[in-house]
């Protein structure tokens, strides 16, 4: 029976009688139509404050109870909820839950307007608001603002997205608003999802940008990437409210990437289901897997493998330093792996890896491959949160039965990442991906000292090891009167010290309290991770005489309903008291959305060279007249690197001259249409759009629109510049991107250009067939840098790779294997590479020429390798004190 119940004066009443099947049936699906939607950001260096505006209108004859959800972005809080309707905003207040509840129960009672938002208990980033006694033909103005910290991507590049959930009925296009104030001149804007448009403010470290008119878009999250000039500037933040309380925030986007003579050292502890659901081909490509990851270690890690399913079974007692006589116990271990160990307890390994404690200084990451589910996922998250600090978690999910929450929520636990593997022979790329990110160099033991600045809180609490790619952000609440003054970020890593010094300015004070709610934000999921003030390190609350209840839950609370932010205790609630207490029977509108999956198990692509969308195989990209641009003939092992022919001048006036649409007769009326109105436009309209338009440079204050989804900020030039064809979107949802990063195409033409001499150099001798496994089906090379569009690497590779030394070598007898002798090997020397270990270190660098030139289309297979050989390489002339240039030998 569907009935709402209210609470008045401590009883329970049936605000309104059960409606009857034959009237539910009668009712439309979406009875409640979406008039209008709005949104409105903020960016402030690494922080977004976003507000979404949605007008709905009661088109029936009786009051309404609207409710729907909205799924935000991972991380995020709820900082304001409001309404308005009659030209009345009524402002949301953040109260405990139930109070909350009971004010809005007992509004709807007295016939008053009542509007709710609250946390879905069950459902992660999922909030729900209800509008309550909504009048007959009246239109109400639902507003909620959120702020979170943004994130970057493997190119240093920011991002910011809006997630979009799919409704059924037609919906307006949003007007989205986005203004930019960054500390470091912005360097470029871009957009993978949607065509924008930007302009630039007084300064070159502010814009701001809107959907462009070009209106070509499926129904998927918005995304904006903002390139800056500095991105590893440090940035501080110094806020007033309006009570005169002062926040402050810095910040730094760390540069950790490794030199080519740095060393990486960490303990990685490879955790294999073993379960019988493994048996067959999941066993044997993970074993296969095993062989390629165990030989990407550098020398000096740490390593372990252990196998699970109703018992555990591990390889060494303890983690072991990688080196030859490990290896190849690691190896004969990998062959003798089989699926013969019962059913799936992912929780007894787990447990036993964090009982040992972990290295000081050598961060410890675990990668955890399993298929199956368990019925104590919430346990096995809570026990990889409480140990995040120590230990670092990458899941992998394998075949389509495997647990969603539980790879998801394990990685996000573990302050890792995870993939979902549907295709057991897309595993080696995708786990060769991750292992990447893990060998990268990380801050432990991080802290802040604020020197002569005493703040009266920090946040957060205690930080958690920072990894490649990371960001790290510490908040206070300062005394009105903080002097200037200098704060220190410190952290240990494996290789040296890190410090970066952040100044801050007394005299640079801002209004507003962004960073007063971003500091209340991040003590509120000190308290939710169990690692606040009121936790000891092993996440057990502290108890003291002066405890009462549950002291956590209460500081949430205070905290929450002080700063105004949502938590899972609170929720917002807005009363509208009428004149007129509106009558009439009121129904329930519930207006559901259908959220998409965020990572759809696909199990093949639908062609070798676009991707598939949920309405099945999308047509190619349309593409310009290209003129082939006169080339000599490449040398044979360098025919995977050259580029597509390139655009004829006269068809690109210009290096910012519009991309022509994708293939128009992709109908989009058929498509759905997002929540907040990310839809497409009519068939006249996109053919109209789609023809090639060119721009001239203009200055940087003029408006530019982005028709590809991107535009850069360069000086104009007379040079017209050949571009490729705009390449793949990267991004959870299988679409094709519509950017387009000239200077990207060109850095990436220069670094593979680095080999060209060596590899034309040693042609004659080195006559290589084509890599028919390797090439792409349309003839142009493929960077593969995330796998996405990546074939599995042919078996002669594969044999190749096994074949390097542990030190990261390879021998002039492993050259024999792809057909150049000792005696070639000796007599190509170089006359500066004088060493007694020449043949081997020249054998090294043909090795890796080979594989970089020949094998481009499976980069993310081989990479960790040849970054191997080539610290080899960098060690030795160095150690040889040969002045020998490593890109050049």
């Amino acid at each position: 029976d569907h009935q709402t119940m209210c609470r008045i004066g401590g009883r329970i009443i049936p605000h309104f009688p059960p409606r009857s099947p034959q009237i539910e049936k009668r009712l439309k699906p979406f009875p409640v139509p979406l008039k209008d939607a709005t949104i409105g950001v903020e960016i402030m260096d690494l922080i977004a404050q976003v507000t979404l505006r949605q007008v709905f209108k009661n088109e029936e004859d009786c009051p309404l109870e609207i409710t729907y959800e909205i799924q935000l972005e991972e991380g995020v809080t709820v900082c304001g909820f409001s309404a308005e309707i009659d030209g009345k905003k009524i402002k949301g207040k953040c109260k405990e839950k139930e109070a909350a509840k009971d004010d809005y129960d007992d509004a709807i009672a007295s016939g008053h307007g009542a509007y709710l938002l609250e946390k879905s208990e069950d459902k992660p980033n999922m909030f729900k608001t209800s509008v309550g006694n909504l009048p007959p033909s009246k239109e109400v103005a639902i507003e909620l603002t959120y702020i979170a910290e943004l994130s970057f991507e493997k190119d240093g590049d920011l991002r910011f997205s809006i997630p979009s959930t799919k409704r059924k009925d037609p919906v307006p296009k949003p007007n989205l608003k986005i203004n930019l104030d960054m500390t470091s001149n912005i360097k470029k804007l871009s957009s993978p999802s949607h065509p924008i448009s930007f302009e630039f403010g007084d300064e070159p470290s502010k814009a701001i940008v809107t959907l462009g008119d070009y209106n070509e878009q499926l129904d998927k999250d918005f995304v904006l990437l903002v390139r800056l000039f500095k991105p590893h500037q440090p940035c501080a933040r110094i806020q007033q409210d309006a009570d005169g309380n002062i926040a402050a925030m810095v910040s730094v986007f760390p540069d950790l990437a490794l030199k080519d003579d740095e060393e990486m050292f960490t303990e990685i502890i490879f955790v294999v289901d073993r379960s019988g659901s493994m048996a067959g081909s999941r066993m044997n490509q993970v074993k296969s897997c095993m062989q390629l990851l165990l030989k990407s270690l550098s020398e000096g890690t740490l390593f372990n493998i252990v196998g699970f399913g109703t018992q555990t079974k591990k390889l060494f007692p303890k983690s072991m330093e990688y080196n030859e006589k490990s290896l190849k116990e690691a190896n004969d271990h990998v062959t003798g792996m089989s699926a013969n160990m019962g059913g799936t307890n992912i929780l007894k390994p787990l447990m036993e890896i964090f009982g040992e404690k972990s290295l000081d200084g050598i961060p410890r990451q675990i990668f955890l491959l399993t298929d199956g589910e368990v019925d104590n996922t919430a346990e096995c998250i809570e026990t990889v949160k409480r140990n995040s600090e120590t230990t670092r978690v990458f899941t992998f999910g394998i075949g389509g039965e495997a647990s969603k929450e539980l790879v998801t929520g394990l990685a996000k636990a573990g302050t890792g990442d995870f993939e979902f593997i549907a295709d057991v022979s897309t595993i080696e790329q995708k786990i060769m991906r991750q292992l990447k990110k893990a060998m990268q160099p990380a801050l432990t033991n991080v802290r802040v000292q604020w020197n002569n600045i005493k703040p009266t809180e920090q946040a957060p609490f205690r930080f958690p090891p920072l990894f490649a790619g990371g960001k790290l952000v510490a908040y206070g609440y300062l005394p009105r009167d903080f002097p200037t003054g200098d704060v220190d970020m410190l952290a240990d890593t494996a290789v040296k010290p890190f410090k970066e010094t952040v100044k801050l300015d007394n005299t640079k004070i801002e209004k507003g309290n962004l960073v007063h709610r971003l500091a209340a934000k991040s003590l509120l999921s000190n308290y939710e991770d169990k690692k606040s003030n009121l936790h000891d390190a092993r996440g057990n609350v502290i108890l003291t005489g002066s405890n009462s209840g549950d002291p956590v839950k209460s500081a949430m609370i205070r905290l929450s309903t002080k700063y105004g932010i949502l938590c899972q205790h609170t929720a917002f609630v807005a009363v509208e008291e009428r004149e007129e207490a509106t009558e009439g029977e009121m129904k329930i509108r519930n207006v559901s959305a259908d959220v998409p999956k965020p990572f759809p198990q696909v199990s093949k692509p639908v062609s070798p060279s676009y991707p598939s969308s949920p309405y099945g195989a999308l047509p190619p990209p349309s593409r310009p007249n290209y003129a082939p641009a006169p080339q000599s003939a490449p040398a044979p092992m360098l025919r995977n690197l050259q580029s597509s022919a390139s655009p004829s001048p006269s068809k690109l006036a210009s290096p910012y001259a519009s991309l022509p649409s994708r293939d128009s007769s992709m109908d989009m009326k058929k498509k759905k249409k997002s929540f907040f109105g990310f839809g497409g436009k009519d068939k006249e309209e996109k053919q109209k759009e789609s023809a090639p338009r060119s721009r001239s440079s203009a200055s940087p204050s003029a408006s530019r629109s982005a028709i590809g989804g991107s535009v850069m900020m360069r000086k104009s030039s007379s040079t017209n510049h050949a571009a490729p064809p705009p390449p793949m979107a990267r991004s959870s949802s299988p679409v094709l991107s519509m950017q387009h990063d000239l200077m990207a195409d060109m850095n990436c033409m220069e670094e593979e250009a680095q080999f060209d001499h060596l590899a034309t150099a040693m042609a004659p001798m080195m006559a290589f067939d084509d890599c028919d496994d390797c090439e792409s089906s349309d003839g142009s090379e493929s960077d593969g840098d995330d796998g996405s569009s990546e074939k599995p690497a042919p078996q002669e590779l594969k044999d190749f790779l096994m074949l390097q030394k542990i030190s990261g070598n390879w021998t002039s007898d492993a050259l024999k294997s792809i057909g150049i002798s000792e005696d070639q090997i000796k007599k190509s020397i170089p006359a500066t590479l004088t060493s007694p270990d020449a043949a081997t270190l020249w054998a090294t660098a043909i090795a890796i020429a080979y594989i970089v030139s020949k094998y481009q289309d499976c980069k993310t297979y081989w990479e960790m390798i040849v970054t191997k050989g080539k610290r080899y390489l960098n060690k030795e002339t160095k150690k040889l004190n040969l002045n020998l240039d490593l890109e050049q030998l």
